[in-house]
């Protein structure tokens, strides 16, 4: 396959930061390998739950014994794939992805992936208080990073179908696709770049369209019928709403601060044991706070909960949700966020009927607003839980309420609690680092093959003469003397404070599927030099990278 000039001019092309009919391509293709694996676990996860729980899949059905035993059940499950696997501890869901596209490209490796594929599925059908995001956005990255690997594609390239695979995997999940777009941008690569959007939109409307086509073209709450706020005297209610869920997403965050902390030292099998016996204990009170989000939001929906009923759900679900992701059973963050902010705007609607009944027409508004409100606030991604709440309802007239309860609630948890994404917590107390340099973030887009020189003069045991006699008819072109058994390749320079009159500097050996990050890496601590760029045979060069091109590109708009 390295052979053919069709896979050679896609690696070459692809090692440019712009928008080309094959980053297109590398989107749709990479959109539909990760939304296929997407809708396999979905499948799986469905039909596991079906049988378990009836077609409804809803976990209030079952007696307290199963709904005690089917969690520990789960979890033992768990620690006999996990002792299968070799796994003494899970780094799994979105901090894990977030590391590897900062630090490895966005190559997922495939015994993580497998850990991740059956552990999510098996804390998802046996009631624990995970999402099934975490996962998505795992097997996305997988499923078209590896795409990636197989053709050997530029490390920039790589980069930009996880990406894109992130988004196919949440767009298959929740049938959110401009979301998925979103999210991608605003948690995972925190940056937009053009080249970058074009192939993750592309392979978010093959997420949404294979989802589609697979489960049908409901959202979640569309169905529900919202009397949209239009008076300006609801603005201070809007706002108490915000104070709550700021309170409360800011006391999530350090419950689950604390829980990792406490759990760090102790082994796989206890913390796993003990997510699991929690779980199983709090289901038999309150059946409602097993599984992601659905009975719980069906709760908070329902016409007049009982206020004893709501704090008692939201409290278990909130210590479920601590504990399991805590302590590391394998899932996602969002899925219990959005039924905790369900149930907080369930509990603040109750308490302000108290002195305004005439709020009692808008409680399915304060509940959805509540939902995108608690996400936002914990995983500090405000845009993404607007239009995802606005996918899911079809209600555009919602957004300006939900951005005064956001707004709120995003100030009251940062300025007064000093609250920060619940995924960079994760990531640091993992040991996961996240923060790249900008100079490197930005190198990262560009692939050697975009910019190296492939013509050169080789030197082989050259003398003086020879040296002298090669750079005096180099002109533009690198000067090397070759790889010779002990002697690395070395880069050879005029230097005319040398007594020799030039200078020769070991030239780092890198693939051709390296970026520029990588050779800013290697030669910013002497700033001079340069690097030897092969194909995989470090004998045979294809190419060369200076610091004198590296410095022309850090002057440059690298779009």
């Amino acid at each position: 396959m390295d052979s053919l000039p069709f896979i050679k001019h896609l690696r070459q092309a692809l090692s440019f930061p712009s928008v080309t009919i094959y980053h297109c391509i590398m989107g749709l293709v990479g959109g539909i390998s990760a939304a296929t694996l997407i809708l396999i676990f979905r499948f799986l996860v469905e039909f596991t739950q079906h049988a378990l729980v009836g077609e409804a899949k809803d976990f209030t059905t079952l007696e307290q014994w199963q709904s005690f035993l089917l969690p520990i059940g789960g979890a033992a499950l768990t620690l006999i794939l996990a002792l299968a696997m070799g796994v003494k501890y899970y780094r799994l869901g979105i901090p894990f992805v977030i590391y590897r596209v900062k630090y490895h490209h966005g190559l997922i490796p495939l015994r993580n992936t497998i850990n991740q594929f059956l552990g999510a599925t098996l804390a998802l059908v046996s009631g624990f208080s995970v999402g099934r995001e975490g996962p998505a956005v795992h097997l996305g990255a997988a499923g078209s990073s590896m795409l990636g690997h197989y053709l050997k594609l530029p490390y920039n390239a790589t980069r930009i179908l996880a990406a894109s695979g992130i988004a196919a995997g949440i767009s298959a999940s929740f049938n959110t696709p401009l979301a998925a777009v979103i999210f991608v941008m605003e948690v995972v690569l925190r940056e937009y770049k053009i080249h970058m959007f074009i192939p993750i939109m592309l392979a978010s409307a093959c997420g949404s369209i294979m989802s589609r086509l697979a489960f049908g073209d409901q959202h979640s709450y569309e169905a529900l019928n919202f009397v949209v706020i239009d008076q300006i005297h609801q603005v201070p209610y809007l706002l108490v709403l915000g104070l709550v869920i700021g309170v409360m997403a800011a006391m999530f965050n350090q419950l689950l601060l604390m829980c990792m902390r406490s759990g760090q030292n102790l082994p796989l099998a206890a913390r796993i044991m003990i997510a699991a016996i929690a779980t199983g204990t709090l289901a038999t009170l309150f059946p409602e706070i097993m599984g992601t989000e659905d009975a719980s939001v069906n709760l908070a929906l329902s016409e007049s909960p009982a206020m004893s009923l709501l704090i008692g759900v939201f409290v278990g679900k909130m210590v479920a949700t601590v504990l399991a992701i805590g302590l590391g059973i394998p899932g996602g963050l969002i899925g219990p966020l959005f039924a905790l902010g369900a149930l907080a705007g369930a509990l603040t609607m109750q308490m302000m009927l108290q002195v305004a009944p005439e709020l009692e027409t808008y409680g399915d508004l304060y509940v959805v607003i509540g939902m995108a409100s608690m996400m936002g606030t914990s995983l500090n991604a405000p845009m993404a839980a607007l239009v995802a709440i606005l996918e899911s309802t079809n209600t555009p007239a919602m957004i300006v309420p939900a951005m005064l309860v956001l707004i709120t609630a995003q100030l009251v948890a940062t300025q007064l609690f000093k609250t920060r994404s619940a995924f960079l917590t994760q990531m640091e107390l993992q040991r996961l680092p996240y923060q790249v340099s900008p100079v490197v973030l930005n190198l990262q887009k560009i692939g050697v093959q975009a910019v190296m020189q492939t013509d050169f003069v080789l030197l082989e045991r050259p003398d003086d003469e020879q040296i002298h006699h090669a750079l005096s008819r180099a002109g533009d072109r690198p000067v090397l003397i070759v790889n010779q058994g002990d002697q690395p390749w070395r880069y050879v320079t005029p230097d005319a404070s040398k007594e020799c009159g030039y200078h020769t500097q070991k030239m780092p050996e890198l693939s051709a599927r390296r970026t520029l990050g990588d050779v800013y890496e290697q030669l910013s601590k002497k700033r001079r030099g340069a690097a030897m760029i092969h194909m995989g045979d470090v004998n045979k060069p294809v190419g060369v990278v200076s610091w004198q091109q590296l410095a022309q590109r850090l002057h440059q708009d690298l779009g």
